[in-house]
């Protein structure tokens, strides 16, 4: 594994898990890991326009109060949704590798 899906996955892993045991410092932790991962996209050029990981934003804003936790429940959304996609691409082309 990479270190590019290391992190992408992290995030949400560390977000996701610790928003259900109730341990705010660790989902903080997943949120930076995931604004890190938001970044690096956007520094390196692989996502030009944020526009769904400011749908999700906006939408988690919109349902959870205070409107930053949203916020960051929506980047944690949508850190998982491009990290479910790393995923999925990468045992497709492990299955195209190992077909004959």
């Amino acid at each position: 594994m990479n270190f590019a899906i290391a992190l992408t996955t992290a995030g949400p892993v560390l977000g996701g898990l610790s928003w259900m045991l109730g341990w705010t410092w660790l989902f903080w932790a997943g949120v930076v890991a995931c604004a890190i991962t938001l970044a690096l996209d956007m520094g390196s050029g692989a996502m030009k326009m944020p526009i769904l990981p400011a749908a999700c934003m906006i939408l988690g804003a919109g349902f959870w109060s205070p409107w930053w936790i949203g916020v960051a429940a929506g980047l944690v959304t949508w850190t998982a949704v491009e990290a479910a996609g790393m995923l999925i691409n990468r045992v497709r082309l492990g299955r195209q590798r190992s077909d004959p």
